[in-house]
């Protein structure tokens, strides 16, 4: 096994020692991942965003990775999604805004990250990368996790709910970081 660098100690300790739920959507396996900080309902239309029951449910993991993005994420974040051994096919994100930065680790061979076809090497090296792009992961072997960090787009009907520059790519702040939209000590 590579050597975990310092920094990552804790929260690869946590991925690798308990597994996610196994998400579905339409009856398929999207593998076990889940998100963190505020995110989207499933069916992003019918409801605002909200802030995540996951940060309570494991609020150790929360906590480490929070620490982790305030280190290593040179913009503001709301959202943090993680995968554990999950094989992504070729997709383009929706819902986020601007730059998305990902990190991956564990003790695998093989998963490059790919941006359009091209192998990037993420193993404790954080990317900052346009998620509107298409990328995957190729197959591995081994416990493979990874952490994308990344702002939420609001819909223009929610607008009204948030602060004006909600939608501005370059906004130096976080919905996590607001006090009228942090619940993590309310829920």
């Amino acid at each position: 096994m590579d050597e975990v660098p310092e920094l990552f100690k804790e929260v690869n300790r946590l991925l690798t020692s308990r597994l996610l739920p196994v998400i579905k959507y339409k009856g398929k396996s999207k593998g076990r991942r889940n998100t963190f900080g505020w995110t989207n309902w499933m069916m992003k239309y019918a409801r605002p965003p909200h802030w995540c029951s996951n940060n309570l449910k494991y609020s150790e993991l929360y906590l480490a990775l929070r620490h982790l993005g305030d280190a290593i994420c040179p913009f503001a974040y709301d959202s943090i999604t993680v995968n554990q051994n999950n094989v992504c096919a070729p997709h383009k994100d929706k819902g986020n805004l601007g730059a998305s930065m990902i990190i991956t680790g564990g003790d695998y061979e093989g998963g490059s990250f790919m941006l359009e076809g091209e192998p990037i090497d993420t193993r404790y090296r954080p990317l900052v990368f346009d998620g509107h792009r298409e990328h995957w992961n190729e197959p591995f072997i081994g416990t493979r996790w990874s952490i994308i960090f990344f702002k939420l787009e609001i819909l223009p009907k929610w607008l009204d709910r948030f602060p004006a520059d909600v939608n501005d790519p370059n906004r130096e702040w976080s919905l996590m970081d607001q006090p009228e939209h942090s619940k993590f000590d309310a829920e």
